[in-house]
């Protein structure tokens, strides 16, 4: 533009020769370069602001959560007596599996989704049974107990404990406090976020661990400040958090920020998990003497008493071999060699699908009978 042309157009605005002229605010000038190096300006459209994920915080309590910050949700413990109230109120809700003690009762679990079946409507997620710092025995429990929980008509919550590189089928991503050190939990969480699921953080007991959860990209966190400073103070100081991490989203995230390390003992029961994995696994499969010659071969995957082994020999005069081992251990681990009767013997097991969905219970797909109610 020629020196002459601007001074033109900066008389004619002067003189109001453009204030009929429309202004399009919505519009702002892009300026691209072609494959040849020349410029071009143009008035584009710009994108809209992707609005930021708002956190929530889910409070440890089964007391009423009546007129507290409409945010605020209720996090549940398995072993926990009773119906939480604030679920009872129509709250957002998620449910701890309880095996954090090292005491995992399947039959506490299953009791827990029995009585809370009402309310999964408003549940976000039910954690399924883990192994604190194995992420292979966790997705191996996992693989158990995601049809388990489906099947009761819950989310399906995964532990992504350390070790894990790939997210499993599941509906939800539970990220332990002691595992966000993990490189691979970014990468977790924005492929869960990009397909869709509820991520869910634990143990998040300050306001600056709550804003950098909420820039993980975490969708709910939880954490125990109710059983230190009681249920009115913490409300306040959650809502309060909840408001400022929301309100504060251009941040970039801080995975170690306000992270103090926290006493722990880690337990890692192997043997209660390849148990209950074999229980659960020998659901569909048939007594040994009760499949036909050419259906029993040698190697194959057979399950007694809970537990899964290797079939050595075919059946000869109503006895089979068996090899157990431990399912999580190396190649390298010794096997036990037994002498089982061919009744007693059920295969083949199938690791990759261990029930038959279309007929079992949540009961009986967990290998666990139900308890009777006694009639008055």
């Amino acid at each position: 533009m020629t020196p002459r042309l601007t001074d033109l157009l900066i008389k004619g605005a002067q003189h109001g020769l453009f204030e009929h002229v429309p202004v399009r605010h919505d519009l702002k000038r892009e300026i691209r370069r072609d494959k040849t190096g020349r410029t071009e300006a143009r008035w584009v459209r710009p994108k809209p602001a992707q609005k930021a994920q708002k956190v929530r915080h889910f409070a440890a309590t089964s007391s009423s959560l009546h007129g507290r910050h409409p945010d605020l949700g209720v996090m549940v413990n398995a072993t926990a007596n009773g119906t939480a109230r604030g679920v009872k109120e129509g709250r957002m809700w998620g449910m701890d599996n309880g095996a954090y003690s090292g005491k995992f009762d399947p039959a506490v679990l299953l009791q827990a989704m029995d009585k809370y079946h009402r309310h999964r409507s408003t549940c976000k997620f039910v954690v399924s049974p883990d192994v604190l710092g194995d992420g292979q025995a966790t997705e191996a429990m996992h693989r158990i107990w995601a049809p388990v929980i489906r099947r009761a008509g819950f989310p399906v919550a995964f532990v992504a404990h350390r070790g894990t590189t790939q997210l499993p089928d599941c509906d939800a991503l539970f990220v332990p406090a002691l595992n966000l050190d993990d490189p691979n939990v970014p990468r977790l969480v924005e492929e869960a976020r990009r397909l869709g699921k509820w991520v869910h953080v634990g143990r998040v007991n300050s306001a600056s661990r709550t804003a950098s959860m909420q820039r993980l990209g975490a969708h709910s966190v939880d954490g125990t400040h109710t059983a230190f400073v009681g249920l009115d103070r913490a409300a306040g100081l959650m809502g309060d958090w909840m408001d400022a991490a929301n309100a504060q989203s251009d941040m970039p995230s801080l995975l170690t920020e306000d992270r103090k390390p926290e006493p722990r003992h880690a337990y890692h029961a192997r043997a209660a998990v390849a148990q209950h994995a074999g229980e659960a696994m020998t659901h569909g499969a048939l007594p040994l003497s009760a499949l036909a010659d050419h259906e029993i071969d040698e190697g194959m995957l057979v399950g007694h008493e809970g537990r899964v082994g290797v079939l050595r020999a075919a059946p000869e005069d109503g006895w089979v071999h068996v090899a157990f081992n431990d399912p999580f251990a190396g190649d390298d681990a010794p096997e036990e060699v037994e002498e089982l009767p061919a009744h007693a013997v059920y295969g083949p097991v199938n690791l990759a699908r261990p029930h038959r969905a279309d007929t079992l219970t949540p009961w009986q797909m967990a290998g666990v009978t139900k308890p009777q109610r006694r009639k008055k």
